[in-house]
């Protein structure tokens, strides 16, 4: 799936404390639009193409690192699955303060669809929250929004 093609990047924030937001950019005729929506917000604005030169750029190799994830998840999962039916072992991941960022990228054929909790320094889920964030951060104006940013940044 190359970026030129993604019709739709849809993210859900999940933060532990503060409330969750849906963040949605898609393709439009004349450049993309861009909303988020919240409890106190719900923004939307239309972004010119060079505005997401940057991400752009990233998505390619982001998205084809996630599809190789799934693919070794999907593996690991149902080895997991197995011990745990025949262990009687009960595998659950919690995290009591953190972030668990949903995502699902759309082109016009198929979505790719991944998450992950609290990214860490140096990797590229920490690198495309940033992205995200710097953007948002650049381009939403309403104060509520704003202020949500500022709360949702001490996440990453």
């Amino acid at each position: 799936m190359s970026y030129s093609q993604i019709q739709q990047i849809s993210i859900e924030f999940r933060p532990s404390f503060i409330d969750h937001s849906n963040l949605l950019i898609t393709k439009e005729n004349d450049g993309y639009s861009m909303s988020i929506k919240h409890s106190k917000t719900n923004e939307k604005i239309m972004l010119p193409e060079v505005s997401l030169s940057e991400l752009n750029k990233f998505l390619d190799n982001y998205i084809l690192e996630k599809q190789l994830d799934l693919k070794e998840k999907q593996q690991l999962d149902s080895i997991k699955s197995r011990e745990s039916n025949k262990n009687g072992i009960i595998d659950v991941s919690v995290g009591v303060d953190g972030i668990i960022v949903i995502v699902k990228i759309s082109d016009y054929a198929k979505s790719v669809l991944f998450d992950f909790w609290s990214p860490r320094n140096g990797t590229s889920d920490k690198k495309f929250a940033m992205m995200l964030l710097d953007l948002m951060k650049k381009s939403f104006t309403n104060a509520d929004t704003r202020e949500y940013l500022l709360q949702l940044e001490k996440y990453f």
